[in-house]
């Protein structure tokens, strides 16, 4: 990448939470944000990250617990100083083969892919100080059915 290229992508100096991030396309946004010098905070429920480069700045945490995601806020917030940027990655999916979904299942797919996400994007507005960036990140299985 050349210097013009880095600088202008540049995330030095920059908090950003990804939830999400133990694989797929939140961790593909972590590890990006980590090349690009973001100060890191990496969640999914988890217990340990998937790709090595965002173990130091991997916790566990369950968003559709609010009082889990306002205590990550809050010490990133005083581990850095504000958090400029929310990348809401997380999701769960269930694939049914009979087109039919648990109501337990439908539950837990609300709570996570549509409560969880506005309650991140609700408590983390209070800690971007200076304004900021909130990416909601969704897939095709939020406008097509997968049997």
């Amino acid at each position: 990448m050349t210097d013009f290229v880095a600088q202008l992508f540049s995330l030095e100096g920059k908090t950003a939470i990804v939830t999400g991030a133990s694989r797929g396309i939140g961790a593909g946004i972590a590890i990006a944000f980590k090349r690009a010098g973001a100060n890191l905070v990496c969640l999914a429920r988890s217990q340990e990250a998937s790709d090595p480069c965002l173990a130091d700045n991997y916790r566990s945490c369950d968003i559709t617990d609010p009082g889990e995601f306002k205590v990550v806020c809050q010490e990133a917030s005083s581990e850095y100083g504000s958090i400029e940027i929310l990348v809401n990655a997380a999701g769960v999916t269930y694939p049914m083969a009979d087109g039919e979904i648990s109501s337990e299942k439908l539950q837990t797919t609300l709570a996570t892919n549509l409560v969880g996400a506005y309650q991140c994007c609700e408590l983390v507005s209070t800690y971007m100080v200076h304004g900021g960036s909130i990416i909601n990140v969704t897939s095709i299985g939020s406008i097509q059915a997968f049997p």
